[in-house]
């Protein structure tokens, strides 16, 4: 038995209206609490804000980006927005939106997203066919190697190229004490630093097993 199919949404249906105002509801609502928390100046202060308000600490600095980079006016632009089934953006279309250059480019991109029904995914999409088919972290989609010794080349040259990141920015970084969302970011990167960690740990040994005992040449 075939599933029933949903009804079409209508600009008067009352079910979407009810739920698109909800959604421009979240979204005002966190924009509200994005400016308050801005206000704090210590970053105890900001993780209290939001453990009161029930946020994590991942979602309120998004919450904290959305109100630092759109004035009330731009909110107001972008809640007026419509995709064709008559629903407008949810928050989680804000942290696309704000990987453009540009209030110019993100407003484009916004119509664009509106006008063609997008979703985030597909927003996150379009940006990064936008900046050459490349995403804002850098490097191409990835794709599995063409061949074993490709892909082993390829550890080998991104190895090397994450020694020199780290290098680097730990030399910018040991100038000041992290504080704010600096510190917060420092603390993204150490778990993303331990994720690294144990996958190269756990290759390193996968890889020594396979080339078994070291023969003499």
């Amino acid at each position: 038995m075939s599933k029933p199919r949903k009804r079409p949404q209508t600009p008067h249906d009352p079910a979407v209206q009810r739920k698109a105002d909800e959604m421009i509801s979240r979204l005002r609502e966190y924009h509200r609490l994005g400016l308050e928390c801005n206000l704090l100046p210590t970053r105890k202060e900001r993780r209290e804000f939001a453990d009161q308000h029930a946020i994590s600490q991942t979602t309120i600095r998004k919450v904290r980006a959305l109100a630092r980079e759109y004035t009330s006016t731009e909110l107001d632009e972008l809640c007026r927005l419509r995709k064709p089934d008559r629903m407008p953006f949810h928050f989680g279309y804000i942290p696309y939106f704000l990987c453009c250059h540009g209030k110019k480019e993100r407003q484009k991109l916004q119509r664009q997203a509106a006008e063609n029904g997008w979703t985030a995914p597909e927003v996150h999409v379009a940006i990064r066919q936008m900046r050459g088919g490349r995403r804002g972290g850098g490097g191409r989609p990835m794709k599995k190697p063409a061949t074993a010794e490709a892909g082993l080349v390829r550890i080998t040259a991104d190895g090397h190229l994450w020694v020199r990141r780290c290098e680097l920015v730990l030399t910018a970084f040991k100038t000041g004490k992290p504080d704010g969302d600096l510190r917060d970011y420092a603390e993204e990167a150490v778990l993303a630093l331990r994720a690294v960690e144990k996958t190269a740990r756990s290759a390193t040994k996968e890889l020594e097993a396979m080339l078994g005992p070291r023969s003499g040449r």
